[in-house]
C-alpha cells in the first residue's frame, strides 16, 4: 500500500476491515499479519521522497496495533 501511495489511515482502516472481517469468519483458523518486510528504504538514508528511510515505521505500528486490538484470538503477529 505504501508503493500505491495509500496514508496511513487509509492503511489503518482497509487492514483493520481486512484482519477483523477474515479473522471473524472462521475463528478456528489461525490468521498470521506479517509486518512490511525489509526493503531497501528501510537501509538507504541518502533516499528522499516516497521510499525514504523510516517511511514504513508508521505502517508496521499501525499493523502492530490492529494486532493487538482484534477482538479474536485467532490473529498473531509476525514480526
Amino acid at each position: 500500500m505504501i508503493g500505491a501511495n495509500y496514508t496511513v489511515e487509509q492503511f489503518r482502516q482497509r487492514a483493520a476491515y481486512t484482519v477483523n472481517t477474515i479473522a471473524g469468519s472462521d475463528t478456528n483458523r489461525p490468521i498470521f499479519c506479517i509486518t512490511l518486510w525489509t526493503y531497501f528504504g528501510d537501509l538507504c538514508t541518502n533516499v528522499e521522497g516516497p521510499h525514504g528511510k523510516g517511511l514504513a515505521d508508521p505502517y508496521r505500528e499501525v499493523l502492530r496495533q490492529i494486532v493487538k486490538d482484534c477482538p479474536y484470538p485467532n490473529v498473531h503477529l509476525l514480526e
